[in-house]
């Protein structure tokens, strides 16, 4: 379907595995090879009791693949059943759970293992998939400056243009607890490539929408399609880092995403004020479809269980021996294929009203998004006195994306304490080690999760700050710059918040990362698509300064989340049957 995956298909046909796998075997015209034969003799003979000591050399079933699929998030249900089968395995085939048959990486170093690709080939992943995130991101805002040229196009009232925004965020919310999984099924980059150029159909229809009604529809959908690459951004992107190289690399992803919300606005203001608001979408439509095209060129597959279904495939093919499997595919031979969806369905709102980790998160996330959101709707009341036109109000969302750009700069800092505290953690271990406590003696106990908290416990106070800032700046008589100014100052708190969020999220539920991550997005898109309907009510009742009051006082309640977490954070943990173990 794509280059890349065809490459890497191609590729294990040239693997360790496969070469030792295809030398040792020799066909039988009827039947499988004779090293296959030769192990089923072996199982008359046992009883069926064979030990791994007469495991096939190179069909290796080591213990990397459970522990990678928990350390990347690979997939909440697909992490759930290799951990079933490998159980299974362990009770099979002895204590250590080795199985010849059973498909695995060829040791820790494996070259086709995405955690173990060139950084080159790691940041260029990286940055297609920011790529991604501020494409679908510009979309959401870029309608949003160009609704007065568009009302008055339509004959309907501002009002009614701004559902135009609210209905393509409602859709990114609907769409992330039901198409997220996808790539569990067949893959990160089918996802990528499908949704991304349906996202595009979309926006091309939005751009010939002859009415206001048409409009709104297909809005929906872009926003729909445009969602499903943006939650598989953050598993692609675990797929080939590890927590520690997270550290550091989650923040550009980070920035990517709230760079699209803040410079939409910029572009579609003078877009829709100079030529109309449908250039926006065809703007829109060429710049993801340039995207499809680099996606479907250079983009590699990066789900650890569909690379390892092409070794196995291919390990099939070159000893023509059926029973070489990887562990999902044995976990899902018996299992419904609807159960399976229905499973993976159900974990993102078992997870959002079951787990307070994830209800506080989400709230505190869906706060931070009302304000970012809302601001389409609040600038041109905001700015109001100041007299600018569509284009230049545009403009004024420029300082936000400056302040998410300084959000990230604290990054080597971060990365720095997490080596230092991982470090530490490490040598602490190794001095109370026993020859009882092996994780300990190993040096390989994790990092508290509750350490990602640390840059929204020293940042997030900038997002009521700026708040109340423009607040009570907003007068025709003090001029606009100390207004442009706080949206910088409340755009680096946003992004440290998003930035601790994601990752907290990520460490604390491993498996369950996908699913945890997918109620954040239903939740906060839900409710920021509302405010867009909700803001210029708000604003024009209460009037301008007390409304970003409002949203000051709502956000210094909220801070308190990250402190509390911090602080209790383990203790929450022991009670969860899905997060981490407390460490």
């Amino acid at each position: 379907m794509v280059l890349q995956s065809f490459i890497q298909y191609k590729a294990f046909s040239q693997s360790a595995d496969v070469q030792r796998l295809s030398t040792r075997s020799v066909k039988q015209p009827n039947g499988p090879s004779r090293a296959a034969s030769t192990l089923v003799e072996q199982d008359v003979a046992t009883g069926g009791k064979r030990t791994t000591d007469s495991a096939a050399v190179g069909a290796v079933a080591g213990k990397e693949q459970l522990e990678d699929s928990r350390s990347r998030g690979v997939g909440d249900t697909a992490a759930e059943e290799i951990d079933e089968e490998r159980v299974a395995a362990k009770e099979k085939f002895g204590s250590d759970g080795k199985d010849e048959f059973l498909v695995d990486w060829d040791g820790s170093r494996d070259p086709l293992n995405p955690q173990n690709w060139s950084w080159f080939k790691k940041w260029s992943i990286v940055l297609l998939v920011s790529q991604i995130a501020i494409i679908v991101g510009v979309a959401a805002g870029i309608d949003s400056a160009a609704a007065q040229e568009a009302a008055a196009r339509f004959q309907v009232s501002e009002e009614v243009m701004e559902l135009q925004t609210a209905i393509f965020l409602v859709g990114f919310g609907v769409a992330a607890p039901f198409l997220g999984p996808l790539s569990e099924i067949g893959g990160r980059l089918p996802v990528y490539v499908i949704t991304l150029g349906a996202f595009c159909l979309f926006e091309v229809g939005s751009a010939l929408a002859p009415n206001i009604q048409t409009r709104v529809i297909l809005r929906f959908f872009a926003g729909f399609f445009g969602s499903t690459p943006l939650s598989n951004a953050g598993g692609s992107l675990a797929d080939i880092v590890g927590p520690t190289e997270r550290t550091f690399v989650f923040p550009v992803f980070a920035a990517a995403g709230f760079l699209g919300p803040s410079l939409g606005p910029a572009i579609g203001g003078y877009l829709g004020y100079k030529v109309g608001q449908e250039w926006c979408d065809w703007l829109m439509a060429i710049w993801g479809g340039a995207a499809v095209i680099l996606v479907a060129l250079f983009m590699p597959e990066t789900f650890a269980p569909s690379l390892l279904r092409m070794k196995a495939l291919q390990i099939r093919k070159a000893t023509g021996d059926e029973r070489y499997t990887t562990a999902l595919e044995r976990a899902r031979k018996d299992t419904p294929f609807i159960q399976h969806l229905r499973h993976a369905f159900a974990m993102p709102f078992k997870l959002l009203f079951l787990e307070p980790i994830v209800f506080f998160v989400a709230l505190y996330m869906t706060v931070v998004y009302i304000v970012l959101f809302g601001a389409f709707e609040a600038y041109p009341l905001i700015f109001e006195p100041f007299d600018l036109n569509p284009g230049e109000i545009g403009l004024t969302f420029i300082a936000i994306a400056i302040g998410i750009g300084i959000a990230a700069t604290p990054t080597p800092l971060v990365y720095k304490r997490y080596l230092r505290v991982q470090a530490s953690l490490r040598q602490s271990s190794l001095e109370r080690a026993t020859n009882k406590d092996e994780e300990a003696k190993s040096g390989t106990l994790k990092v508290p999760p509750e350490e990602r908290l640390i840059l929204a416990m020293c940042l997030s106070w900038l997002v009521p700050v700026g708040l109340f800032w423009q607040a009570w700046t907003a007068y025709a008589s003090i001029g606009p710059w100390p207004c442009i100014v706080a949206g910088l100052v409340w755009g680096i708190g946003v992004l440290s918040i998003f930035i601790s969020s994601y990752q907290y999220v990520i460490d604390v539920y491993n498996v369950w990362s996908a699913s945890a991550l997918g109620s954040l997005t239903f939740l906060r898109y839900i409710i920021s698509g509302g405010a867009i309907m909700w803001t210029r009510p708000l604003f024009m009742s209460i009037g301008t300064h007390w409304a970003l009051s409002f949203y000051g006082f709502l956000s210094i309640v909220m801070t308190i989340i990250p402190f509390a977490f911090y602080v209790y954070g383990k203790r929450i943990r022991s009670w969860s049957r899905y997060a981490l173990s407390p460490v």
